[in-house]
């Protein structure tokens, strides 16, 4: 399988900010030219969000969505909440028939999955509090970056997911349920992530970003808004989740599944960006709080809505203001008929974990001897590079994740190295001076020609 995201190396300018944006450093520079290294990745899109020159791209599966096409079997798009704000300037029945346009059996709501998760996910939390001794700290499940984050680097904390799939797949599960196993369902929303399920899951038989579907209307000639609107989404509208796209709308969605069950004292805490998430969970280990706390992770800062798949197009509170006007008319929770659908919601990706890596003492100190830092004076830890000290860099360079070009103040001494053996070496009198003409350097055969 092609990986998820890739760097254009033509388009790098290697100016290290991916780096810098990276909260788990999986990127490599290798001939002034960056590449990410897949097996850290965690698909969280900083790099493709944060790059000023787009080097970076996420998979396209639009021909493999066109095959299943043309294989004659049902094909439905799930289509994310977050169109919402994505589309706003289309009406819900414009693009609907425009999807259909494309060949989709039928269109529905991702967001119903979420409904789906809300519900087992209250179901845990009152089974927990019915134990006396039960589970206190439950995190979401619900973005595939953070899990592979977690998996892959904080494996303390995996007992502490709540494994009641994405609504992705709870949504895949349920449309297979409801139209035949043999039915595919093809994911459509922001989430680079998202694409990871899909090669994982034979639930999910593909993804698109909203930027690939965009491209695919302009492939087909289909301008969404100039399409008389059809039909609604198939079988069930969803309530709430469709606010898990942005900051606590998790818990809006799953409060209401939790009165239902006559379920108190839980401290609901949202938290997005991934890098802040990294901070978190750092902090967090050895936490045992006294009620059931509920946390719900966002690898994108805002929410979904500002996933790396999505145009950036507006400001984050417009885009949320144009999910709150779709949500507004929602139910507060699915209908009794939807949620008496027999589904087993368990299920996630899987990762490896990334054992840390070990330096010893003397690695470090020979590679920073290398680029000139002998004192701890010399660690001015610039961030240039793209690492936050100079000895993370160090040991990038020991991984051979990073090159002893990439430091500035280190180049910089080699270049005025290499002007002053120039200067030194020309037989002619060679003198340097300021706009004042304060001579700044000069070589001996100018002091000679001077005299004294």
């Amino acid at each position: 399988m092609a990986p998820i995201i890739f760097t254009e190396r033509a388009e790098c300018q290697c100016c290290y900010k991916c780096i810098s944006k990276c909260p788990v450093k999986a990127i490599c520079v290798r001939n002034n030219r960056t590449d990410i290294i897949q097996k850290l990745c965690v698909l969280c899109g900083n790099c493709i969000k944060d790059c000023p020159c787009g080097a970076r791209h996420i998979r396209s599966d639009i021909e493999s969505v066109k095959k299943l096409i043309a294989d004659g079997g049902k094909v439905i798009f799930s289509l994310a909440p977050s169109f919402a704000s994505e589309f706003h300037d289309i009406k819900t029945g414009q693009l609907i028939a425009a999807l259909k346009k494309l060949g989709a059996y039928a269109v529905s709501e991702t967001a119903i999955g979420a409904d789906f998760v809300s519900y087992s996910l209250a179901r845990d939390i009152k089974n927990a509090q019915d134990k006396s001794a039960g589970q206190r700290l439950f995190l979401s499940s619900v973005c595939p970056a953070v899990v592979l984050y977690i998996k892959r680097y904080a494996p303390d904390f995996v007992p502490y997911m709540n494994n009641r799939a994405s609504p992705v797949l709870a949504h895949a599960l349920l449309l297979k349920k409801l139209y035949g196993k043999n039915t595919s369902v093809v994911f459509i929303g922001p989430c680079a992530a998202e694409m990871r399920e899909a090669d994982q899951l034979k639930e999910i038989s593909a993804a698109l970003t909203f930027a690939r579907l965009r491209q695919w209307f302009n492939e087909e000639n289909i301008i969404p808004e100039e399409i008389q609107e059809s039909e609604d989404f198939v079988q069930y509208r969803a309530a709430k989740g469709v606010l898990y796209p942005i900051d606590g709308g998790m818990f809006v969605s799953i409060r209401a599944y939790l009165k239902e069950q006559g379920v108190g004292n839980v401290t609901f805490l949202n938290i997005s960006g991934i890098n802040n998430i990294v901070e978190l969970l750092k902090k967090a280990n050895g936490l045992k709080p006294e009620f059931p706390l509920a946390v719900q992770m966002l690898a994108c800062q805002g929410g979904c809505i500002n996933g790396p798949g999505a145009a950036r197009d507006s400001a984050t509170i417009g885009r949320i203001e144009k999910l709150l006007s779709y949500a507004k008319n929602a139910e507060t929770k699915l209908s009794v008929d939807a949620l008496s659908v027999p589904l087993k919601l368990t299920g996630m990706i899987t990762a490896k974990e990334v054992p840390p890596p070990k330096y010893s003492r003397d690695e470090i100190c020979a590679v920073l001897s290398s680029i000139e830092k002998f004192t701890e004076k010399d660690h001015i830890n610039c961030s240039m590079c793209g690492y936050k000290s100079c000895v993370s860099f160090v040991k990038a360079i020991i991984d051979k994740r990073a090159e002893k070009t990439m430091c500035a103040a280190y180049m910089r001494n080699m270049a005025r190295r290499k002007a002053n053996a120039l200067i030194n070496t020309t037989p002619s009198g060679v003198v340097i001076v300021d706009k004042d003409l304060t001579i700044i350097e000069c070589n001996r055969n100018f002091a000679r020609l001077l005299g004294k």
